[in-house]
């Protein structure tokens, strides 16, 4: 939470210079808690598509838009429990302007801390299928 009311994701910076918050989604995990990574990425890097590719976390590498078309903006980590984290997310494709004033998603990333017996990972694929419809 931030405390001089700004919206999540959000930096001072002036508009020229505007940085945005986006978590990375590989957790640090360290016994039962996960940690994200947070990155500073201009704004004007995220919405060049032509960068989007190139925006990878500072610490682990791995790529910060996310979905086909790297569409998902992780801005804020929501919680996240034995199955995974869950973020929310600003949706590139669609609204217009400032990255933070376009239209939220919910993202659920599973990474489950223990091993998953195969009946529940059946239906982790069966939901993963159906992920289109949501």
């Amino acid at each position: 939470m931030n405390n001089n009311n700004q919206a999540p994701g959000s930096s001072q910076s002036s508009s020229v210079s505007q940085t945005v918050s986006i978590y990375c989604t590989r957790p640090r995990v360290q016994g039962e808690n996960i940690y994200p990574h947070v990155n500073q990425i201009l704004e004007a890097d995220i919405l060049d598509k032509s960068k989007r590719r190139q925006l990878v976390c500072a610490t682990c590498g791995m790529p910060l838009i996310l979905g086909e078309g790297k569409r998902y903006v992780p801005i804020e980590q929501l919680g996240s429990g034995g199955f995974g984290v869950t973020f929310t997310a600003v949706d590139l494709n669609l609204g217009a302007g400032s990255v933070l004033n376009r239209p939220r998603r919910v993202v659920k990333q599973l990474c489950p801390m223990h091993s998953l017996p195969p009946k529940l990972l059946e239906r982790c694929k069966s939901y993963l299928k159906e992920k289109p419809l949501l």
